[in-house]
């Protein structure tokens, strides 16, 4: 995926896309990292917008943000996001 999809001009074709590894181990029974892409969201808000966020988002994806630190250096993120996700609060 990763040489075709830079081969064929995909991302100059759709640069809001970019490169993607996930590394191996992330899903049972895939012990290699597999090339794929990523879109990116930013969320910024007042932090008096996190009531409203944690309505909109699920348990997974408020689990998935958390998580996402351990591979990419994020912002701090508020409190109540890591309450959410059930995750204890890093940093």
């Amino acid at each position: 995926m990763g040489t075709d999809a830079k081969s064929s001009g995909f991302y100059d074709k759709y640069p809001y896309f970019a490169k993607l590894t996930i590394p191996a181990n992330t899903y049972n029974g895939v012990d290699y990292d597999t090339p794929s892409f990523q879109d990116s969201t930013l969320w910024v808000a007042n932090d008096k917008m996190i009531n409203s966020f944690l309505n909109i988002i699920s348990d997974s994806a408020a689990e998935g943000v958390v998580r996402s630190q351990e591979r990419v250096e994020l912002p701090r993120l508020h409190p109540l996001l890591y309450r959410r996700s059930g995750q204890d609060i890093k940093g």
